[in-house]
């Protein structure tokens, strides 16, 4: 068993715009509507990329795979939590998007403007290893 690299990349530039667009179509939402665009941060080229097939300003799409890497299904909050103070990202109406597992795509729209979204925080184990903690919304 092997994962086709390509293949997923290809899957998630295809179907995450349609799915998104899709999505916004439905519920009769422009996309310049948008404040923010919570990406799967799989990669930086797939998010810059993303935001282009989009047809949105990068800034629209809030980057935090530099700091932590692709972290799976977490990396939406995560993105959430390392953000949102810097960037204001509690936004209403807000777009999440996940993507790749099982080549699936789920999309969801946000209402955060009444939400208290927390930085990380740092905690260490009892060998003085540090482990971050990551709580992202206190609704």
């Amino acid at each position: 068993m092997h994962m086709d690299g390509v293949g997923v990349m290809n899957f998630a530039l295809d179907r995450v715009p349609q799915a998104i667009g899709e999505f916004l179509r439905f519920y009769g939402v422009g996309i310049e509507e948008v404040p923010v665009f919570l990406l799967h941060q799989a990669n930086l080229l797939m998010l810059e990329y993303l935001a282009k097939r989009l047809g949105v300003p990068r800034s629209k799409v809030p980057v935090s795979v530099w700091e932590v890497g692709n972290t799976g299904p977490s990396s939406i909050p995560l993105c959430l939590s390392l953000d949102a103070s810097e960037r204001g990202l509690a936004h209403d109406g807000a777009i999440a998007c996940g993507f790749g597992v099982g080549l699936s795509v789920g999309v969801a729209r946000l209402a955060l403007a009444n939400s208290v979204i927390v930085p990380p925080v740092d905690v260490f184990d009892s060998r003085g290893r540090k482990q971050s903690v990551f709580p992202t919304a206190l609704l």
